[in-house]
């Protein structure tokens, strides 16, 4: 098991929240219950995956996989551990978006829907192992710009990180305030939020519910 060195950079946590909405999406897709539907899905998941999978190397140090399944043995090598969980199911999602992508072959809509739970367990599992963080927290609120959509997302997270330039913190934090939610930001408290908040400006970042 691989114990970070450094925290995370905001461009890694972009990344990471990237990927999250991708497989977000991929279940979405799935639900539409049609067989092009769950090929995007299946092509999505798999870049979900991989998002996180390159956040993961580039985080360790480790070899970037030149082919999607190297990651496993890039990554044992360099923390010099047993490899990544879900080898065999992720081969298997693998060599499905080959199947559709390269030769055209419709994934089964059962088999798919079977895999998607696996990709967020994969994902789940490489993200606390490797950047011990909790893929689930992750919210999705700083890449919607339209204020209902946002506010809906705040609604729905159990703590908000806001990744968003300073200056616009205390637009995620007014929807945070309103809804009881905690708040995470990567830089110190922007004045605007303090003042909203009425904080000292020497509190921590974190806002309590």
């Amino acid at each position: 098991m691989a114990t970070p060195s450094a925290t995370l950079a905001p461009d890694l946590i972009k990344r990471i929240t990237y990927s999250k909405y991708l497989l977000r999406r991929a279940t979405s897709l799935q639900g539409e219950g049609n067989e092009l539907a769950t090929a995007e899905a299946l092509l999505i998941a798999h870049d979900a995956a991989e998002m996180l999978m390159r956040v993961v190397t580039d985080f360790l140090g480790a070899s970037p996989p030149k082919e999607f399944m190297n990651f496993w043995n890039n990554v044992a090598e360099k923390t010099k551990t047993s490899e990544p969980p879900h080898r065999g199911t992720m081969d298997r999602l693998n060599n499905l978006r080959i199947g559709f992508k390269h030769k055209g072959n419709l994934p089964n809509r059962t088999v798919v829907e079977g895999l998607l739970p696996i990709v967020t367990s994969f994902c789940l599992d490489i993200a606390t192992l490797y950047l011990r963080i909790d893929y689930e927290s992750i919210s999705l609120a700083d890449l919607i710009p339209n204020d209902e959509a946002r506010k809906e997302l705040v609604e729905k997270a159990d703590i908000v990180i806001s990744l968003l330039p300073p200056s616009l913190h205390w637009l995620v934090a007014k929807d945070c305030l309103a809804q009881h939610k905690n708040l995470l930001t990567a830089s110190y408290v922007d004045p605007l939020v303090v003042r909203a908040r009425h904080l000292n400006p020497q509190a921590s970042h974190r806002l309590p519910s």
